[in-house]
């Protein structure tokens, strides 16, 4: 290497490398030859006033100075070593450790907006303000419509003496417009296209450039500097990015070396033109970038000014490389800062770009109070023709300072064929002052709010205010649309927004401006729809719309409608409210304002909605609060009936629950004559409008949401509806929740969550039914209210129930409780509820088994069954009269074994008419004694419920079980004040159940179905059925509670220590419940089968010769085994250890052995890789030197533990275990098991698979003939 101090008067050759030691500061003033490397440690300068060019390959600055016109070239196998054995600096490449300057003659304007709409075949542009642009300086001219390919450029040609005009050399090959329109208001909806030079000196000039890279603590101060053919197309880490400038680990910027790109362009990349990776306080302003891929400015680290910048023209990566676009996914920004700590991003124009013109990290709200030194701001930025103008994905962590909202301003987008702003965040989300015009769709909003299933609310709200949202604004542009053979559209189909009633595969349909707002967990994007559902809604959401001009959306091209406000066509599931005040519309017809689409058939299935439609298109609530949308205050929701008595759509009368169709008497009614009109119910002032298919009433905003929540824990598995929600004015609407959104094995998992929209009206009374058993605990809340909204519901309940009613968490006792006693005594009384009474004031009809209660916007109300025991007990009429006039609830409290304040009513019925029986009792019948049980109600949601439950479990069980052995007879025989005599019969509802059932008094058992076939510890092929019955013969279907079932026990006759596999068994429907009988050893044993002592039951009772049956002599053989896995893998780590465990069970049945090792053997465990023919696997399983077998008789499992995979892939292992004796030899593959390296993180999708692979032939053939193989 040649030393620029030992040159003398000899000049460098050609093709020689070049060093500039520390302390030279060299200045060129004569032409330079071609340079292999050039390292500078001092300074070069070229002197100004000459025209020179330096041809180099690679140049390393460490720690001097550059100031240089540059042609960087080189192969892309030249590599330079770095100083401190820092790396090599890759081809043509200009690594900087200390300073680079690259300064160009200035421009006083670089680039101006469009004076006048430059239409095509005129070469005469006409510019905003003077330009001191020269004859021979390139232009370019941005697209302003849907195709990025419509950006231009020209050169000059003349200009004009004001210099406002110029002339190009070719005329203009599409039109550019400029739109100017002042609104009444005086907001301005203004587009025009950019127009900037391409001019700039100190030309970089690369040939298959990779990138400018500036490696530790340099520094770049570049300005009117123009690079062409710049970066490389490459996946890589972000230290290695190959952008045409990447300032990378800079840190802060320092003002004594400070770091600029300014007044510079960018002209045919590959890659972004700019990167800041951890970076701080870098300013990039006044560049224009054109023609790239995938960005063009990438911002993060923190407090980075990104300024009057023009980026046009970026492709899709998927473009650049069409062999792999079928899987690519990227939707990077024009220019993103998505990663960035805080930016300040302001005055910058995206035009014309494949996919997303800005992905943001986003702002915080007002009111948030930033870190000292954080600066974050977005203002006056603006995006013309791009797929989405401005985004926030869920996957981007937004601005970490405000974690509970984003807001979006300054933003200015125009022909942003699908999306204006496509907001999808786990944040509430503000729009302000922001300008969405002539695109698909202005606003799509999506907030991940709290799971529907935790029950739990996120107060998410979406604000739209001081904006504009224009539609179709551009003249006889009908003709302007995407073009559908670009590869770019046709692989973001996901991407194309399903929001209008028109839209269609492929197809986004008429323009939307704002969308009804989606809110759920995450909808999945960008592996499924952009704008679909995939989740449950969460419990509460609003949309509040204020001070927001609305203009330009009608009927213009034939071929759609657009409309200022659109329910989401493509949001099956809910869609929560909109409120609007402060609102300006102009050049807009009524009909075109709003537009709710019909329900989707498609979704009318067993895997999505079941048998009728869903809600997210019936249940839409839109509220005018001051009129100055539709002239009036008003509210505006769906036709939910529109399709009722259509089979298809599974809505109509015969849809209504039974219950509501029936009297209490169980007679069918004409439920037309009582309700005679469907839908949401309705006032005399409430129209409907045809175009948007919804009702408009006027004078009335009180109408609000009402959740309804299934607070158990079947939530998903219990299906309530159809929900019929009727009310005191004559309607009746259907509901059905949302639909099955799990995907389980490539099936839906045929489950749907029981929470509900309904749609009511303040100061109404609603009647709620259900379509099967009611829950134990109902929620109910009115969103997006307060105290003003008052409303009775009742919920209907199939049986005598004691509801506590809950108000905002605390118990509320019902009206007709008797207060004179300490405890829980009701009266008979009517319902005197009204809509003045005390929130939470609730009533239970005992007739009409309705449990009425009063709710407001400010209160949640919870209904909870209450844990009660109801017996209906036949007495004969020789019962004394004084039994049921002394002391008769002390009488039942001895009896039953309960504290007398839990008896909480007594009824005395005649078992002849069923009529109340007074004083005068008569002896010409039976009589029914009813008795209501039930503990204190628990004052609190947060309370002891479980405690309360327990009890009432247990005292269910003990009177049942007295019952059935017939001890409760006994002693009510022997009661003072019977005279002998005792209940013929009983019947009882359960705590939590709500059917009655007769009890039978057990006289025996019988053995009906002895075991057999049975192997030494493992399940008989056979089970034993033990049945029995009462004194007439008749099988009893269950003995003992629901909970606490009775229990036979079996043991071996004259070896009762002796441990028999599977003893214990339920006896319920009608027989007992054996599933896993077995017998310990080879040999002959008779088995004897006793009741488990039931709880408040004497033992004397279950030693009686007739509650015990015995088998015949039973052979046993030897055990057949087979094994498998258990508790599978899925995923390990490269080097990382794991376990594999499996289980010996019966090869015949499948069924657990009673114990995997017997008569003193043991288990060998051998494990290796199951080899696949066709498979040729990287890596190898290691076995640690502590790997161990565990043989655990507790969970009779076998392990083996300290297992690794040392390399990426998928892998199937052969576990063979061999007993101690040499019996048995039983050999398992494991599933396939995923080895990852370490750090991985799996992205999971839990919806709807993307592919489906199925076999066109015999699979179960392919299965038994053992070549089946997973590859």
């Amino acid at each position: 290497m040649q030393f620029c101090c030992n040159l003398g008067t000899v000049k460098p050759s050609n093709n020689t490398n070049i060093y500039i030691p520390p302390g030279i500061w060299l200045v060129v003033d004569y032409p330079l030859p071609r340079i292999l490397f050039l390292r500078i440690d001092g300074v070069l300068e070229f002197e100004q006033g000459m025209n020179n060019t330096l041809i180099v390959d690679n140049i390393l600055i460490n720690g001097g100075q550059l100031i240089v016109d540059i042609v960087i070239t080189g192969s892309t196998t030249t590599n330079v070593p770095l100083p401190n054995n820092a790396g090599t600096l890759g081809p043509t490449v200009i690594g900087v450790l200390g300073g680079l300057d690259l300064h160009g003659i200035p421009r006083n304007v670089s680039g101006t907006r469009l004076g006048a709409t430059a239409a095509s075949g005129q070469n005469t542009i006409v510019l905003s303000q003077p330009v001191d642009w020269v004859v021979g300086d390139e232009i370019i001219v941005p697209t302003t419509d849907t195709s990025i390919g419509h950006t231009e450029r020209r050169t000059i040609a003349s200009v004009n003496l004001n210099r406002t005009i110029i002339t190009t050399q070719t005329a203009l090959a599409y039109t550019h417009i400029v739109i100017d329109n002042v609104f009444p208001n005086g907001q301005v909806a203004q587009v025009a296209a950019a127009v900037v030079t391409d001019y700039a000196t100190n030309i970089w000039n690369p040939v298959m450039n990779q990138s400018m890279n500036t490696y530790y603590k340099g520094y770049a101060r570049i300005s009117d500097t123009q690079f062409i053919g710049y970066g490389q197309f490459v996946d890589a880490p972000n230290d290695d990015l190959r952008e045409g400038i990447h300032l990378y680990n800079l840190g802060d910027w320092n003002a004594s070396r400070p770091t600029y790109v300014d007044s510079c362009s960018f002209d045919g990349g590959s890659f972004s033109a700019i990167g800041l990776w951890s970076t701080n306080g870098v300013p990039i302003t006044n560049n224009v970038v054109y023609n790239t891929y995938q960005s063009g400015i990438v911002a993060t680290g923190q407090n980075n000014i990104i300024d009057h910048n023009l980026v046009s023209t970026v492709y899709w990566s998927g473009t650049a490389q069409p062999q792999y676009s079928e899987f690519n996914v990227n939707y990077d920004g024009a220019i993103m800062s998505k990663e960035a700590i805080s930016v300040i991003m302001r005055n910058n124009l995206v035009a014309g770009v494949e996919r997303l013109a800005y992905r943001i990290q986003g702002n915080s709200c007002p009111g948030t109070v930033l870190p000292a030194g954080i600066n974050n701001d977005y203002s006056n930025n603006e995006a013309h023709s791009a797929m989405s103008g401005v985004s926030v994905w869920p996957i981007d962590k937004g601005f970490m300072y405000d974690l509970e909202c984003i807001l979006i301003s300054g933003f200015r987008t125009y022909k942003a064929w699908y999306y204006g702003l496509y907001i999808n965040t786990a944040r509430n989300i503000i729009v302000d002052s922001c300008s969405l015009i002539d695109g698909n769709v202005g606003i799509y909003t999506f907030i991940i709010g709290p799971l529907a299933l935790s029950h739990m609310v996120g107060n998410n709200t979406i604000t739209i205010r001081n904006s504009l949202v224009i539609g179709a604004i551009t003249p006889n542009d009908c003709g302007d649309i995407i073009d559908q053979a670009s590869i770019n559209i046709n692989y973001s189909q996901k991407a194309v927004p399903i929001v209008s009633a028109s839209s269609s595969a492929g197809n986004a349909g008429g323009r939307s401006g704002i969308v009804f707002p989606s809110m759920g967990q995450s909808n999945m994007m960008p592996i499924h729809r952009f704008s679909g559902m995939e989740s449950y809604p969460t419990i509460d959401g609003l949309m509040i719309v204020t001070n927001v001009t609305l203009a330009f959306f009608n009927n213009m091209c034939s071929s759609c409608q657009d409309f200022a406000f659109q329910v989401n066509q493509g949001n099956n599931d809910g869609q929560f409210p909109i409120t609007t005040n402060r609102m300006f519309v102009y050049t807009t017809s009524q009909t075109n304002l709003i537009s709710n689409g019909w329900p989707n058939l498609d979704v009318v299935n067993p895997a999505r909605c079941e048998d009728m439609d869903c809600d997210g298109l019936k249940k839409d609530l839109f509220i005018d609060e001051d009129g100055t949308l539709f002239g009036q205050p008003s509210s505006v929701f769906s036709d939910s009936e529109h399709f009722w008595g259509n089979q298809q759509h599974g809505v109509g009368d015969f849809r209504i629950p039974s219950a509501a169709l029936t009297d209490v008497n169980g007679q069918i009614i004409n439920i037309t004559s009582i309700y005679p009109y469907r839908g949401i119910s309705r006032g005399p002032t409430c129209t409907y409008q045809t175009s948007w298919q919804m009702y408009l009433c006027a004078n009335t905003t009180d109408y609000r949401m009402l959740i309804i929540e299934s607070m158990d824990s079947d939530t998903e598995t219990r299906r309530l509806s159809p929900v019929a929600i009727m009310s005191d004015n004559g309607y009746i609407d259907l509901i059905n929740g949302p639909e099955d959104v799990g995907w389980c094995n490539g099936y839906s998992c045929g489950m749907r969550i029981s929470t509900f929209m309904a749609l009511i009206e303040s100061n109404h009374q609603y009647l709620i039914y259900l379509s099967s058993t009611q829950p134990n605990g109902m929620r109910f809340r009115i969103i997006n209210s307060n105290a003003s909204i008052v409303n009775i519901l009742a919920l209907q309940y199939d049986s005598l129930q004691q509801i506590d009613v809950y108000a905002n968490g605390n118990y509320v006792p019902p009206i007709n409780q008797n207060m004179n006693y300490s405890y829980m005594m009701l009266m008979d009384t009517l319902n005197t509820l009204t809509l003045s009474s005390p929130v939470g004031s609730n009533f239970f009809n005992r007739t009409t088994k309705m449990a009425y209660f009063v709710i407001d916007g400010a209160t949640v109300i919870d209904l909870k069954i209450s844990p009660l025991i109801v017996l209906t007990f036949g007495l004969p009429p020789q019962t004394p009269v004084s039994f049921f006039s002394t002391n008769l609830v002390s009488n039942l409290a001895a009896l039953l074994g309960v504290p007398a304040n839990m008896i909480v009513r007594v009824n005395i019925v005649s078992a002849n008419n069923n009529t109340r029986v007074r004083r005068q009792y008569s002896n010409a019948g039976s009589y029914q004694l009813r008795v209501e049980i039930r503990s204190s109600p628990v004052q609190s949601l947060s309370g002891n419920f479980s405690a309360t439950t327990q009890l009432m479990a247990n005292l269910t069980s003990i009177i049942i079980n007295q019952y059935q052995s017939g001890e409760l007879q006994m002693a009510w025989a022997n009661c003072t004040g019977t005279n002998g005599t005792a209940p013929s019969s009983l019947t009882i509802q359960e705590p939590n159940n709500q059917t009655s059932f007769p009890l039978s008094v057990i006289a025996r058992i019988a053995l009906v179905t002895p075991p057999a076939s049975c192997r030494e510890q493992s399940p008989c092929t056979t089970q034993p059925v033990l049945v029995a019955y009462d004194s007439a013969g008749n099988v009893i279907q269950n003995l003992g509670s629901i909970q606490y079932p009775w229990q036979v026990v079996a043991s071996i006759v004259s070896q009762p220590n002796v441990t028999v596999p599977g003893a214990i068994a339920n006896y319920t429907n009608g027989q007992t419940q054996y599933s896993n009988f077995g017998l310990p050893y080879i040999g002959t044993y008779q088995v004897i089968f006793t009741f488990i002592q039931p709880n408040g039951v004497s033992i004397s009772f279950i030693t009686n010769a007739s509650m015990t049956a015995n088998s015949s002599s039973v052979t046993v053989g030897q055990a057949s085994l087979a094994v498998t896995v258990v508790e599978p893998i899925y995923v390990v780590t490269v080097n990382q250890p794991f376990n594999i465990s499996v289980r010996p069970i019966d090869s015949i049945t499948g069924g657990q052995l009673g114990q995997i090792c017997w008569n003193n053997w043991t288990w060998t465990a051998n494990v290796s890789l199951y080899t696949l023919s066709q498979s040729n696997p990287h890596g190898a399983l290691v076995i640690s030197t502590t790997s161990i077998t565990i043989v655990n008789p507790i969970a009779n499992i076998v392990q083996v533990t300290n297992l690794m995979i040392d390399h990426i892939g998928m892998y199937i292992l052969s576990i063979r275990l061999v007993s101690s004796n040499n019996q048995y030899s039983l050999h398992v593959t494991s599933n396939g098991i995923l080895a990852i390296a370490n750090g991985t993180v799996l992205q999971t999708d839990s919806g709807q698979p993307l592919t489906y692979v199925t076999l066109a032939g015999d699979y179960m053939a392919l299965k038994t003939s053992g070549m089946l193989e997973i590859t």
